[in-house]
């Protein structure tokens, strides 16, 4: 079990010294072992369109939130968004941009 899923596990706060090539791997490799044809199961592909990229702008932060909020509800029953773990880095996958790359590498 990773330093992150540990964690989550036991309830702490998720240290942000992980180094997030490792953390992408370990999604990206657990996301190729689902299924990727229904999402009726708990798993597969996520419905819907995804919340637009957040640049880092402060202003838009909430819409931001609200939007992935509304997105994981609709994909309450896949298997990826009831891991807090992958929640984080999906959301994280939506963080883009020069005013924040430096916090998403941290």
């Amino acid at each position: 079990m990773t330093s992150i899923e540990q964690s989550v596990a036991h309830g702490e706060e998720i240290p942000l010294n992980y180094p997030l090539t490792r953390a992408i791997n370990a999604i990206t490799d657990e996301l190729h072992t689902m299924e990727t044809t229904t999402n009726e199961g708990g798993r597969g592909s996520l419905k819907e369109s995804p919340p637009k990229e957040f640049d880092g702008t402060r202003s838009k932060s909430e819409t931001f939130g609200d939007n992935f909020s509304i997105y994981q509800r609709i994909n309450w029953k896949n298997q990826v968004m009831k891991e807090p773990y992958f929640r984080v880095l999906i959301v994280m996958s939506f963080i883009k941009g020069p005013k924040i790359q430096d916090w998403v590498r941290a």
